[in-house]
């Protein structure tokens, strides 16, 4: 993790972590059955400050998968949480392994599913690095090893 701030990375082997955002009630849990070592980062606040717009608030490297997570919690803007996970993606590429996962979990009531679906769809088609967009309400339980 060349450009990551160590002060930023939490790195362990937890079967289970929840990685939220107090301004939203929206949450992920992360399921580690196979204790695979996990660098958990704070992107938001600590990577990026206030002066870079657009950043999304946590990314996950399973670097023994070759596979990197990003995550943004929203309230509804699912279309901007989708910008700020392509700018994140773009600013971190040196950072992120080859398998990238997306995932937005949003609490209020989204434009959905017509512009989100809409956007999964050509973020699917564009994607040069086969990301796959996990589009979820609330709290998502995710496993670590799921393709």
């Amino acid at each position: 993790m060349s450009a990551l701030r160590k002060k930023c990375v939490r790195t362990h082997r937890d079967p289970a972590f929840v990685l939220q955002d107090t301004p939203h009630p929206s949450k992920v849990e992360f399921l580690n059955p196979r204790l695979r070592l996990i660098d958990e980062v704070h992107v938001d606040g600590c990577i990026f400050d206030e002066s870079e717009p657009l950043r999304c608030d946590y990314l996950v490297n399973i670097n023994e998968r070759n596979q990197s997570i990003l995550l943004e919690l929203k309230g509804s803007d699912v279309l901007h949480a989708i910008d700020q996970l392509r700018a994140t993606t773009e600013s971190l590429a040196g950072d992120l392994n080859s398998k990238l996962k997306w995932i937005v979990c949003y609490s209020g009531n989204p434009a959905f599913p017509t512009s989100a679906q809409a956007e999964e769809l050509k973020v699917r088609r564009e994607s040069r690095n086969k990301i796959v967009l996990y589009i979820r309400p609330s709290v998502h339980v995710h496993e670590i090893d799921r393709p």
